[in-house]
């Protein structure tokens, strides 16, 4: 059978995370002895057009050291003829040491255009047979994707960047309201474009790791760095499930014997990230729960109003920093989960989880100032 191999970049990032687990099956008798779980995760809910994340975890339960290439194929009525190769990253060659382990974590940034069944399962081959062995590795599992819903948004169509000396750069931010009554995807990409689209960088995006809920709002931080003296104009380009609005930037750039406007410190962009398994009227289960697109050198400090497994954590580690601690056990309407994160030189941000009777528990934003002092996030 053909096989398309695409190659994947790693994802990013935090807000709802929706997870598939099945567990694996015994391999066949006399074939090389791996044991396997396959999952596949929508970190923006199982909707067409939408990040996926296949990932798998084999054991060599061998004497001897595993060459094998390890990749996720994947098929549906849209394709039934070739299933897609969802290549491993580094999936080829593996080694896997007697007795060892190898995780399989295979993206697919782009997800698939179609509203279907989709089935998928681990692969794996190894000398000297070269054969991909379907099936051993645990059965076929499937997930469906839906269309997107349709909602709306609301954000600024002019916003000024004021003054910037040559040679310097100033951020602004712009904010994106989802003024609709479902959750807004926004796909990675934005684009500039305008008479001076090179002066103009998206350097902060709080907006497309995770999902917006209806209601809430995030983020797009613009680097205005003019190339010349006088007015200088882009415009910012997104696409979304609310249509493909575009923003108008403009700016001045000030010769150097004029006064030079300092730059803002960058604020942090974070997201919380959680999964559930029930909302009940006094109490509702969670199954995961994460912050996400935390910096290297910032701080990440938790506590837990009432009822939670753990009270506080800190944490320096940087990308997602998991809570699962917090929320081992169910946890009662109007517990809350305050989550602080800070970097020097860096403005804060504190989020704020609260849960909520029969509804997904609420997510708040507070801005902190370089001394880490509560303050308006209005820039």
């Amino acid at each position: 059978m053909p096989r398309v191999v695409t190659y994947l970049s790693r994802v990013c990032a935090l807000a709802l995370l929706a997870v598939l687990v099945f567990p694996a099956a015994a391999p066949a008798a006399g074939e090389l002895t791996i044991v396997s779980s396959v999952r596949v995760e929508a970190p923006k809910g199982f909707y067409t057009g939408q990040p996926l994340r296949f990932s798998f975890t084999v054991r060599n339960q061998t004497a001897t050291p595993v060459f094998a290439d390890m990749d996720v194929p994947v098929r549906s009525d849209a394709f039934p003829a070739v299933p897609l190769d969802t290549l491993c990253a580094n999936g080829l060659g593996v080694t896997i040491p007697a007795g060892g382990t190898w995780e399989c974590i295979a993206h697919r940034d782009e997800g698939y255009p179609a509203a279907a069944s989709y089935v998928y399962w681990a692969d794996w081959r190894a000398a000297p047979d070269e054969i991909w062995h379907h099936g051993e590795l645990g059965p076929d599992q499937a997930f469906s994707l839906a269309p997107p819903p349709q909602t709306s948004l609301s954000t600024p169509t002019q916003v000024s960047t004021g003054e910037q000396g040559l040679g310097g750069a100033r951020d602004t931010t712009l904010t994106v309201t989802n003024s609709g009554g479902a959750v807004l995807l926004i796909d990675r990409g934005a684009v500039f474009g305008g008479l001076n689209p090179d002066e103009f960088a998206l350097v902060g995006d709080s907006c497309t790791p995770a999902p917006v809920a209806p209601g809430a709002s995030c983020n797009l931080i613009v680097r205005f760095m003019p190339a010349a003296a006088g007015p200088r104009a882009a415009t910012l380009t997104f696409r979304s499930n609310a249509g493909a609005p575009t923003i108008s930037l403009n700016g001045a750039g000030v010769a150097p014997s004029q006064p030079v406007i300092v730059t803002t410190p960058e604020r942090l962009a974070v997201t919380l990230s959680y999964g559930f398994s029930r909302l009940g009227r006094t109490s509702s289960r969670f199954t995961t729960l994460s912050v996400k697109g935390v910096p290297r050198g910032a701080t990440v400090r938790v506590s837990c109003s009432k009822g939670c497994a753990r009270k506080a954590m800190t944490s320096t580690r940087s990308g997602t920093v998991s809570l699962k601690p917090f929320v081992r056990r169910s946890l009662r309407v109007k517990t809350r989960i305050t989550v602080r994160v800070t970097k020097p030189g860096t403005l804060g941000v504190t989020k704020t989880f609260t849960v909520r009777a029969r509804k997904r528990p609420s997510i708040t934003t507070t801005c902190l100032n370089l001394e880490g002092r509560r303050v308006s996030c209005a820039r």
